[in-house]
């Protein structure tokens, strides 16, 4: 089975798959300053769906319990509050288990 990409992607990774064929994984876009690995399910029939919010971050779910309990992990750059000063703020690699 072909695994689809999330829109503007060009590549991605299958990480894990559980007993209902829920996959795990992330899918990317292009090479390039902007972007980077997202969080990815794919159900049965192959196609992508993104998963969390609509926060920028980006990383990779690892695996997938039949639970449907999730592990990987995510990097999140924090935005700068407003009134606070402008400077870069740096961002956090966390490692993350889904309570289900």
């Amino acid at each position: 089975m072909k695994l689809e990409l999330l829109p503007g992607d060009v590549s991605g990774e299958a990480k894990g798959i559980n007993h209902q064929a829920v996959i795990v994984g992330f899918s990317d876009d292009p090479i390039g300053k902007e972007g980077g690995p997202e969080l990815c399910l794919w159900s049965k029939d192959g196609k992508a769906r993104k998963f969390g919010g609509s926060a920028p971050c980006y990383g990779a779910i690892l695996g997938i319990n039949d639970s449907g309990q999730m592990s990987g992990m995510i990097e999140y750059s924090p935005v700068p509050a407003p009134g606070s000063p402008a400077a870069e703020a740096e961002g956090l690699l966390l490692a993350f288990r889904t309570a289900q």
